[in-house]
């Protein structure tokens, strides 16, 4: 997040990905600053442990089956 040659190069790989008509995932999104980021380069999905940390299959299952 401090570097902004680092910046430069995942802003380059989501545009380069949106143009070649792909989507993009940012992973391991940890800060509300990384998302607002991700989400400025036009970044389609993220996960991370923003989000939920991870989850046994079993457990995303039953959560997932739930009305």
């Amino acid at each position: 997040m401090e570097n902004p040659k680092d910046l430069a190069i995942v802003n380059t790989v989501v545009v380069l990905a949106s143009k070649l008509g792909m989507k993009t995932i940012g992973e391991g999104v940890e800060t509300e600053e990384q998302l607002k980021i991700l989400k400025s380069f036009g970044c389609d999905m993220v996960q991370g442990y923003l989000f939920s940390k991870p989850v046994p299959e079993d457990e995303i299952l039953r959560f997932l089956k739930q009305p």
